[in-house]
């Protein structure tokens, strides 16, 4: 057993209902619930120790480093588990990826511009591409026996016709749980040269892998790809720290970056300096017990496997390569006739999982069948979760 082990499977459900937290806390007690992406473990003690030193301290004036402590950790890190060098004061520390993606979209693409991106996708995504009066491409991921995958024969061609201005990575995959291998990503980077396009590459999930699973960042893979590439992340997801608003643009599109350089320094605003503590922190103090928490999820990686094996074959299912949810068809049991699995689920076993249409959003593809359990809890909980969606389906 791990050093950090026993603060999985020691969770105070009592806090994660407080009316602050939207997970729980926007919710009835009948209810269990698995579908905001983060996690119900708490935080690394080294976190919270550097938050409870400054709180201690009062130190909430205007902040000063000679080096962010942030850009200096993602550039550590990105070197040290990933053999990457990225460039050179090429990173901006910004509130959250969402922020990004539209400072991306609107400063390298135009209204009508398409913008490719494998779906299902993260639904904010999907949501704000749609906002900004960009067109979803979708590149759709399909369930084979072997795994989740995508067609990319002659994609520079359709994406040529689509109109496509951009390519969108989220990798690992945003709620398949695809962590893509280094050929997948060359092809796409291979689409990229050929159209001469930008990647924006998602690699917030890249601290939550499986088994043999390696996370490749999309930056790495060639010298092209590395000019072309804007690289977007965040500790929130792996370390749990979601409210601290802290995630990071790494641009190697000399264009991008000249422009955005040219503008007020204050433009795109700033993170808190809790929030810029907690992830230099988390990149540079806690990889045991990011350990522990990854060896942790593969238990219950395995209860889910276990508890999907009890259908025969009615509920289609692939365990994540990475990130710590499942992505379900429950299309052959009673959910999949309601008009949203969820909604079915949740009046009828009080538990509330993603919504799975809600990952196909302006496009063609249905997933009204499909729902997203996040298994980021105690294995009590998890397996409550399971006994009681299993009753009902």
């Amino acid at each position: 057993m791990g050093k950090f082990t026993a603060q999985f499977n020691s969770i105070n459900f009592r806090a994660l209902r407080n009316p602050r937290r939207v997970k729980w806390g926007t919710n009835s007690d009948e209810i269990l619930c698995s579908w905001v992406a983060d996690m119900d473990f708490g935080i690394a003690p080294a976190i919270k120790s550097a938050m409870e030193e400054m709180i201690r301290d009062e130190e909430f004036g205007y902040p000063f480093w000679d080096v962010d402590p942030v850009v200096a950790a993602f550039e550590n890190r990105m070197q040290r588990l990933f053999d990457w060098k990225p460039l050179p004061d090429r990173t901006r520390v910004l509130s959250d990826l969402i922020q990004i993606l539209q400072i991306v979209l609107h400063h390298s693409t135009k209204p009508g511009d398409g913008i490719a991106i494998h779906v299902p996708a993260y639904n904010n995504f999907l949501v704000n591409i749609e906002e900004m009066n960009r067109r979803i491409v979708p590149l759709q991921m399909e369930f084979t026996e072997e795994g989740w995958k995508c067609d990319n024969t002659n994609l520079a061609a359709r994406l040529k016709a689509e109109d496509v201005k951009m390519i969108i990575v989220i990798n690992p995959q945003n709620p398949t749980g695809r962590a893509f291998t280094r050929s997948e990503l060359a092809e796409l980077a291979d689409v990229a040269k050929e159209l001469d396009i930008p990647v924006l590459s998602d690699e917030i999930h890249s601290d939550l892998l499986f088994d043999h699973h390696l996370h490749i960042p999309f930056a790495s893979l060639s010298d092209d790809a590395a000019r072309r590439t804007i690289t977007t992340t965040s500790a929130t997801k792996g370390f749990n720290i979601a409210g601290t608003r802290t995630a990071i643009m790494h641009v190697g599109l000399d264009t991008l970056w000249n422009d955005i350089s040219s503008l007020p320094v204050d433009y795109f605003g700033a993170p808190n300096t809790l929030g810029k503590v907690a992830t230099a922190v988390a990149w540079s103090q806690c990889d045991d017990w990011l350990q522990d928490l990854n060896e942790q999820l593969t238990k219950n990686r395995e209860i889910v496997d276990e508890w999907v094996a009890t259908f025969d074959g009615k509920v289609k299912y692939h365990a994540p390569e990475a990130t710590y949810l499942a992505w379900l068809d429950l299309s052959r049991t009673k959910a999949g006739a309601a008009p949203e699995a969820t909604e079915y689920i949740l009046e009828n076993a009080k538990v509330r999982l993603a919504t799975g249409s809600d990952y196909t959003l302006h496009t063609e593809i249905d997933t009204h069948s499909w729902v997203r359990l996040n298994f980021a809890t105690s294995e009590e909980n998890l397996r409550e979760i399971l006994r009681r969606v299993g009753e009902v389906l």
